[in-house]
């Protein structure tokens, strides 16, 4: 038997393989090249047709990740004192200037704005007179459609908001949290847009 197609989790790896290649400076011909040596795709035609179609679309998110990125990357350290003997330390890296710039190949979700939320919020705890913000980028749920957002200062601390982050994360280490992401993101964004948040995270 052999493969006439690969499916979705395959063509996310591919995907985003070829799009951080990209990144680091490949060109689309170079990433989709590699991608083909690397025997991942079904043979002939199939195999091209499919390397040019998830190429386009690495492109696409490549090129609009770089035209933010466009500042030598540097480096932050944090520390950050939470209360009760709680202490956020590391590193936030790469940022752009004033910019967080992250960019996957999957479907833009709650998860991503996440990742870039938490980063964003050290930063604003560190330095809070720097207007620091996030910029999201990743496929929108209409096919071959980019979808790109942004994140700003929050309106609440920062130092309290990752206080409440810090408390779901031991939350979750001692029993599963009663709202996954994907559910309480749907009620977020409902509910920002004056729709029935309660509706749409039920759906989800």
């Amino acid at each position: 038997a052999m493969p006439v197609d690969i499916n979705a989790l395959e063509e996310w790896t591919v995907g985003d393989r070829m799009l951080h290649d990209m990144l680091r400076g490949m060109s689309p011909k170079e990433a989709r090249e590699a991608e083909w040596c690397r025997g991942t795709l079904p043979p002939g035609q199939l195999g091209w047709r499919k390397a040019k179609e998830i190429a386009d679309r690495a492109t696409l998110l490549a090129e609009t990740a770089l035209r933010y990125r466009d500042a030598e990357p540097a480096a932050y350290d944090v520390d950050v004192e939470l209360g009760s003997g709680r202490r956020l330390t590391g590193t936030v890296s790469p940022v752009f200037g004033d910019r967080l710039v992250s960019v996957t190949y999957s479907k833009l979700d709650g998860k991503h704005l996440l990742q870039a939320w938490t980063p964003l919020l050290a930063l604003f705890a560190r330095d809070p007179a720097t207007d620091w913000r996030a910029v999201c980028i990743g496929r929108a749920k209409k096919r071959d459609m980019l979808r790109t957002d942004g994140l700003g200062r929050p309106e609440e601390k920062p130092v309290d908001l990752l206080r409440d982050l810090v408390a779901v994360y031991d939350a979750g280490r001692r029993e599963p949290i009663p709202l996954p992401i994907k559910t309480s993101y749907a009620w977020a964004a409902a509910r920002h847009e004056g729709d029935n948040p309660e509706s749409a995270a039920r759906y989800r």
